[in-house]
C-alpha cells in the first residue's frame, strides 16, 4: 500500500482486484479514496457467487 497523499480529508485505501473486462481478467488499481461524508464502515470489493458462476461486488459504505 502506498504512503497517503498530504490530504485535508481523511483518507481510506481502496485496494486493487482483478476485474473481468469480458474478454479476460484486468488488474485495476488500488487507490486512495475520501472518507468524508460517508458512513464508518468500508467493505473492500470481493467476488461472490451466484448460481454457477461468480460476480465482483464493488468496494463500498456500509
Amino acid at each position: 500500500m502506498p504512503t497517503p497523499p498530504v490530504s485535508s480529508v481523511l483518507l481510506i485505501w481502496r485496494p486493487g482486484h482483478y476485474d473481468w473486462n469480458g474478454t479476460g481478467y484486468v488488474w485495476v488499481g488500488g487507490q486512495w479514496v475520501e472518507r468524508v461524508g460517508h458512513e464508518t464502515l468500508w467493505q473492500d470489493g470481493y467476488w461472490q457467487r451466484q448460481g454457477a458462476s461468480y460476480v465482483w461486488v464493488p468496494a463500498h459504505w456500509l
